[in-house]
């Protein structure tokens, strides 16, 4: 490399780091074979199957209780990002605390269905501007899930074959919550 004038090399363009045998290897060959290496997780966090919208669906949250408290602060609206039985992901300009005593409820409508969903936050991340993605919990009584799972096979199906999902209020973009 000195003799390249060569300073700096980048890694990884040419292969992850190796012993000093297999890169020996690597300047008399070209390139190293690579070593088929099983990418199965452990275990697979997720229990259910998770729809992600082409667009956010716009909805509203409301936080239900704090510290087993009923509260009423009113209602903010959301972007609904994807959706399974387990749960949620939305969009939201409040920047929140997950915290297993505040209890939220969401309102959104897919497929022409009214969902009321109840649940707790699970996880934030930094979104756009000044904006949030939330993983939510859900809390569904039998009749709720079966009712979800089957708009959930349905917007599968269609996005299958390249149509449009029906009856839901999708937003173009989220600049609808960035201030």
């Amino acid at each position: 490399m000195k003799q390249k004038e060569c300073d700096y090399i980048q890694g990884y363009l040419f292969s992850k780091p190796v012993p000093a045998d297999m890169y020996e290897k690597l300047l008399r060959v070209g390139y190293i074979k690579p070593v088929k290496q099983d990418v199965k997780p452990a275990h697979e966090k997720r229990k259910f199957y998770r729809f992600d919208f082409p667009f956010p669906v716009l909805g509203q949250m409301t936080i239900t209780e704090v510290n087993n408290r009923r509260v009423d602060v009113g209602a903010t609206e959301i972007l609904v990002k994807d959706i399974s039985l387990g749960g949620v992901k939305v969009q939201s300009s409040l920047k929140l605390p997950v915290n297993a005593d505040f209890k939220f409820k969401f309102k959104f409508i897919v497929m022409d269905e009214q969902f009321n969903l109840k649940g707790t936050l699970r996880w934030k991340d930094k979104a756009k501007g000044d904006t949030y993605h939330y993983g939510i919990a859900s809390d569904l009584c039998q009749v709720d899930e079966k009712r979800l799972a089957s708009i959930i096979n349905k917007m599968s199906a269609l996005r299958n074959r390249n149509q449009e999902i029906p009856g839901t209020e999708f937003v173009d973009d989220d600049s609808l919550l960035i201030s």
